[in-house]
């Protein structure tokens, strides 16, 4: 039987751990937004909108060409941030392993957080595959490194609507970290 000061003990080795999950959270979510704006998030989304709804008109077929380092930098960004929510998840989850034994408000409460995080992870999987994540990735560093290759761009032209699906995945991801954040900073207020 554990005594109730061990207990209090590991609580606060788990809050501690988990308030060190939420500051990595929380850094990469101000390196996204700046990250975001650096990119001309805007720009770019409208850019995808104007090949998307007009795929014929070079101009913005030769915007998109030019974009290309810019919308690579996007997915990098994005990959980093599936990447540290995999790892801050996986933390999340060993700590509630070994928490599991007291029916604890904050440790149901960070279950309902890593359970949101799972279904966040596996709706970004099912996304990747829909939105022919890997073909894309490849399609813009050829585009990248063969800037003048009029097939490719064309090729990118016509993927601009998983293009654009992919910079709106990235929206949605970063809103609901921010909103699974937000729980846990929560949480860690409440204890």
């Amino acid at each position: 039987m554990i005594h109730r000061n061990e207990q209090e003990e590991y609580m606060n080795q788990l809050v501690s751990e988990v308030q060190r999950v939420s500051e990595g959270i929380d850094s990469m979510m101000t390196d996204a937004a700046r990250s975001d704006e650096a990119l001309n998030w805007a720009k770019m989304l409208q850019l995808l909108e104007d090949v998307v709804n007009n795929p014929r008109d070079l101009n913005s077929i030769i915007g998109l060409a030019r974009a290309t380092r810019g919308i690579e930098r996007l997915f990098q960004r994005h990959q980093l941030v599936v990447n540290t929510l995999a790892e801050s998840n996986g933390i999340l989850h060993s700590l509630l392993q070994e928490a599991m034994q007291w029916d604890d408000q904050f440790c149901s409460g960070l279950q309902r957080v890593s359970e949101r995080i799972d279904s966040l992870m596996t709706e970004v999987a099912h996304s990747h595959e829909a939105l022919n994540w890997a073909k894309t990735v490849q399609l813009l560093g050829d585009v990248v490194n063969n800037p003048r290759d009029i097939e490719l761009v064309v090729k990118l032209a016509r993927m601009s609507r998983d293009v654009r699906g992919i910079y709106q995945l990235h929206q949605n991801v970063l809103n609901r970290v921010a909103e699974s954040n937000a729980l846990l900073h929560q949480l860690l207020s409440e204890v």
